[in-house]
């Protein structure tokens, strides 16, 4: 995977970067992930930015494969001068400058793809190999450590050929494989493919070469046309692309692609309704599109460059769209999209490996068009601002589900997950129902509530949003064992009394207090000990948990000093020590990997099933009963 490219004058003379981290990678677009996120105002140099990187061969790269392979020139070259100083003698002082200058690993660290011959590269090698092979030794006077440095050296460089190419042809990516999807995208047919023919005449100089790199969609319909004509092996290609298309977007419903020789139109079957493309709904065509390139080059390592992929896409699909590109049969691909979606961005907070720059267009001192790109946290609010988004802007759900925070959104949305794999009514986010954090003590400040002061009345919740489910940590609750308030803690007991306030003003359809103490005490025994198990691989010590280790026992306990007390010979803290309330430290990266290990209802604990259940009954009752979900 690409982790860095070079921001030069020759490929982005306009462009500069805001606030380089590392001196040794000054110069380049650094922390580049699976899926990154090109984002800024209208004009702002994105787009061009894209384009630039997908067509151009002369851009300097730095990949994972390059760090490996330094890492293995270097290992090589400790072995090589120590088979020198051995062998001293025998071999010519320019020989071994020779050798050496051939072994630069700064020759890898980056690296020019166009200018590059991993054959010439090969052939070096294995010409030190050749010359190490032909020297002659006196076997009877060479001496053990000699005779072992020779050993070595071969062997090493063996090694070191044999990885090389195999890296160099992950490395090669940026050269052949790589796709790009215009805005100028659709599957109506054309006599020619004229989106292609447009889309190089603007921005590629009509490059032929670039023809295969470029889907648009038109050319679809001969696609199918000849797959579902061809072998056995061409027809079954399209049968499984219908089957991603039905498990990922539509609910398990049969889905055909069907090119009609009758009016040369692609129609598509969805369930028992057929429809020429030009009827369907322009999101369902762009989901299309939008994987069609992805589902038929598994396997390769790819990069593709998407021009807004939210064009048309409803907000739950383009959260659908993310988490495809996700799915484990597209880990050789690389992701690089321009976009405009505030949606993109929070579905980004549930996804790891994505990185977002902003792009900002400025003007030189001669009123020349420059451009600044900056790597952001995609929790940065600024975000919002370059792209025009205001609260007047967002839509509301059906219903909403408030949480205290982030981690207990991760939990939810991961059990309504798993419960609704059971159902045959699925619902899905930001159509259906819809997440608000309301971030704990805050609570008070809404109609929820009585008034705390007359003079400054609390916000009205329906006018704000449609109905809601409030789910509450218990966090102690000032409550003793024998349900009674515990008089010795006035925090404690006003947040007791507060629980009582919000079931008898929501009601059990639209309120949950957790009986254990916080959302993370929910997690059944066995996830969690997965979890902690994960933050221990490379513990050289074999962890084990004591008898006290199961869910009664910590429901009501800070979680993370019941794991520190609780497991012997661990390495890490779990407790966040900086707080009185010592819970888990990090819960977000906590919570992250915990869910990983949340497949099916088995690994739900009692309460976590229990309050999933309520949830699931309460979307399905504010979505009007319905027997069947309809896709966006």
């Amino acid at each position: 995977m690409i982790t860095a490219i070079k921001i030069d004058e020759e490929n982005f003379k306009a462009y500069s970067l805001v606030n380089e981290q590392e001196e040794e990678n000054k110069g380049y677009l650094d922390n580049l992930s699976k899926i990154n996120i090109f984002i800024g105002e209208n004009n702002s140099g994105k787009s061009r930015f894209l384009r630039t990187f997908f067509c151009d061969n002369d851009i300097v790269i730095k990949d994972r494969n390059l760090i490996e392979l330094n890492d293995l020139i270097l290992h090589f070259k400790n072995i090589f001068n120590k088979w020198i100083a051995y062998n001293k003698p025998k071999i010519s002082s320019d020989k071994v400058l020779e050798i050496s200058a051939t072994l630069s690993s700064e020759i890898l660290e980056f690296i020019k793809v166009s200018s590059f011959s991993v054959t010439d590269a090969t052939n070096k090698l294995k010409e030190i190999h050749r010359y190490i092979d032909n020297l002659s030794f006196d076997e009877a006077r060479s001496t053990l450590e000699q005779h072992i440095a020779t050993k070595n050296i071969k062997k090493t460089l063996e090694e070191l050929i044999i990885n090389f190419n195999e890296k160099w042809r992950n490395i090669n990516i940026l050269k052949n494989n790589r796709i790009y999807i215009p805005i100028l995208r659709g599957l109506r047919t054309y006599a020619r493919d004229y989106y292609l023919e447009r889309t190089k005449k603007d921005y590629f100089k009509d490059n032929n070469e670039l023809d295969d790199r470029i889907f648009t969609g038109l050319n679809l319909y001969n696609d199918c046309k000849n797959l579902l004509l061809g072998a056995k092996e061409d027809r079954d290609k399209i049968r499984k692309f219908e089957e991603f298309l039905s498990e990922c977007f539509f609910d398990g419903k049969d889905v055909n692609l069907i090119p009609s020789i009758k009016d040369d139109v692609l129609h598509v079957r969805i369930g028992s309704q057929e429809y020429p493309v030009s009827q369907l709904g322009d999101g369902i065509q762009s989901v299309i599109i939008l994987t069609y390139p992805l589902f038929f080059n598994q396997g390769e390592n790819m990069l593709f460059f998407f021009e807004e992929p939210e064009q048309c896409l409803h907000p739950a699909y383009q959260r659908v769209f993310m988490e495809t590109l996700m799915r484990e049969e597209f880990n050789s691909f690389q992701y690089f999209f321009t976009t405009h979606s505030n949606h993109l961005l929070d579905i980004t907070l549930d996804i790891d490996k994505v990185s977002i720059y902003t792009f900002k267009k400025t003007n030189d001192s001669m009123d020349n068009p420059t451009f600044e790109i900056e790597n952001v946290d995609n929790e940065n609010t600024d975000i919002l601002r370059l792209i025009g988004v205001r609260n007047s802007s967002v839509f509301l759900s059906n219903c909403t589900i408030w949480v205290e925070g982030i981690t207990d959104r991760i939990y939810i949305r991961k059990y309504l997950e798993v419960y609704q794999k059971t159902q045959d009514i699925k619902f899905l986010e930001d159509i259906h129902y819809s997440f608000v954090e309301y971030g704990g003590g805050n609570i008070t400040h809404w109609s929820f509530l009585e008034d705390a002061d007359p003079n400054h009345s609390n916000i009205l919740v329906d006018r704000l949003c449609g109905k809601l489910f409030l789910i509450t940590d218990k966090d102690g609750a000032g409550q003793k064992k024998d349900g009674t308030a515990d008089e010795g803690s006035v925090e404690k007991k006003a947040k007791y009394e507060r629980h009582i306030k919000l079931k008898e003003k929501l009601g059990d359809k639209h309120y949950h207090c957790l009986e254990a103490r916080e959302i993370e005490n929910i997690l059944s025994t066995d996830v969690l000990k997965k979890t902690v198990e994960v933050y221990e691989k490379n513990n050289p010590k074999k962890i084990e948990f004591t008898d006290k280790f199961n869910y009664e026992t910590y429901k009501d306990k800070p979680l993370g000093k019941f794991l520190n007390d609780n497991i012997t010979h661990r390495k890490r803290n779990y407790a966040a020590t900086d707080k009185d309330t010592s819970t888990i430290n990090d819960k977000v990266l906590f919570s992250k990997r915990a869910v990983e290990k949340i497949e099916s209802m088995s690994d739900l604990s009692e309460e976590a099933k229990e309050l999933t259940e309520k949830l699931y009954e309460f979307i399905k009752f504010q979505n009007g009963n319905k027997d069947s979900v309809k896709t966006p």
